[in-house]
């Protein structure tokens, strides 16, 4: 859906001359992913939204200057109770930037800042004292900024 409305709506700019021909580029700076978290079903499980941006054409290469993120919550777990971290890892590697958010639920972050854009995110939820399995009826987001 998110791509049928922008085609539409390149289309119909380009129609009238707003958007540049296809030799041309458009200048992105950010990029947003959303995804539901994964159900927990112990305390020792993570819930794992993954929230990579996965295209066909690679974005620029850029360095990230920050991003802005809301956490799902977990249904029926008070917000003490649930503790947030959001992994960054390097074009899909081994090798990858973990920051600990405990129990905030939106904000904007530069503990990314410098990495680049090319990157992907997970956001990884623990729960204590629930009721399990636990699962949340939102969506993890981030927009990342360049």
């Amino acid at each position: 859906m998110k791509k049928a409305f922008s085609c539409a709506f390149l289309f119909a700019f380009s129609m009238m001359g707003l958007v540049p021909a296809a030799s041309g580029s458009i200048n992105l700076n950010n990029y947003a992913e959303y995804a539901r978290p994964s159900v927990i079903y112990s305390e020792n499980d993570e819930g794992i939204a993954n929230l990579a941006h996965i295209t066909y054409e690679p974005l620029p290469e850029h360095k990230i200057t920050h991003i802005t993120y809301q956490f799902a919550k977990y249904n029926d777990v008070p917000a003490e109770n649930q503790t947030n971290r959001i992994c960054y890892r390097y074009n899909y590697g081994l090798n990858e930037k973990c920051v600990d958010f405990y129990n905030a639920t939106q904000g904007v972050s530069y503990a990314f800042s410098g990495l680049t854009n090319r990157g992907s995110f997970e956001f990884r939820h623990k729960v204590t004292n629930a009721q399990y399995p636990v699962g949340s009826s939102m969506n993890d987001y981030v927009i990342v900024f360049w």
